[in-house]
């Protein structure tokens, strides 16, 4: 194989792999060294059912159901996104590659899903700068991010 376009692709990842892995890794450390330790996979079943409430489902970001609703379209919105990052990434090895069956689809899908995630981010920052509600900061990070 001559073309060699993949190599800093193949670069990037190994490099943000290995970052993620010493992240992650100074985070179970911690978790290890805690007294809990032992429960860590106690009722996994509930525990699990749990995780996918409140950090799929954004079950706790609702009780300010304004705020609540644009929070999970950001967070849904950039999921359905990462699909596309993912077929980019797979475009860079299989040029011309196509997602069988739902390919365009989700091309439609994938620029409506742009445009909700757009207006809600418009909408938190409105929120955070323009009408500023108390329990938020307007700190220099949470302009940047």
């Amino acid at each position: 194989m001559n073309d060699i376009r993949w190599l800093p692709l193949v670069f990037a990842v190994l490099i943000a792999f290995a970052y993620f892995g010493l992240v992650m890794q100074s985070k179970f450390r911690l978790l290890l060294a805690t007294e809990h330790r032992a429960r860590f996979f106690t009722d996994f079943p509930k525990r699990f059912a749990n995780m996918m409430t409140i950090a799929f489902g954004q079950k706790k970001m609702f009780k300010e159901p304004g705020a609540g609703i644009m929070h999970a379209f950001i967070f849904w919105g950039f999921l359905v996104l990462q699909i596309r990052t993912a077929y980019v990434m797979v475009c860079a090895f299989i040029p011309g590659a196509q997602i069988p069956f739902i390919h365009h689809p989700y091309t439609l899908i994938k620029e409506v899903t742009a445009l909700v995630v757009l207006g809600a981010v418009i909408w938190a920052a409105y929120r955070r700068i323009v009408t500023k509600p108390k329990r938020l900061s307007l700190s220099g990070e949470a302009i940047l991010i």
